[in-house]
């Protein structure tokens, strides 16, 4: 991602983790999944040390979903915050989390 890259982040910015993708199988969605994924994600980060969280959500204006991605508000409920906008609809959220949270 050159948006990515061209934010220039300090040593001291860069992420321990990243959340790339939440994969829902199309028949499955609006159930609720991507969100028990995410917790589940989160809570096993903090099992293994915690530390910086980035994720890319999607934020749509349209009634399409984010497909992959997750979407901003679904991050911000899980208290992620918004960094920098990598483009259209591309988000860079990040969280800190600690160690056994």
């Amino acid at each position: 991602m050159r948006a990515y890259r061209a934010l220039q982040l300090p040593e001291g910015e860069r992420p321990d983790w990243r959340i790339a993708c939440l994969f829902v199988h199309k028949r499955r969605r609006r159930e609720g999944l991507a969100k028990v994924a995410l917790r589940a994600t989160l809570q096993r980060i903090a099992e293994r040390g915690g530390g910086r969280i980035e994720a890319f959500p999607l934020d749509l204006d349209h009634a399409g979903q984010p497909a992959y991605s997750g979407s901003v508000a679904m991050f911000r409920r899980e208290r992620f915050e918004e960094v920098a906008r990598l483009g259209k609809n591309t988000v860079l959220m990040r969280r800190d989390i600690a160690e056994g949270a």
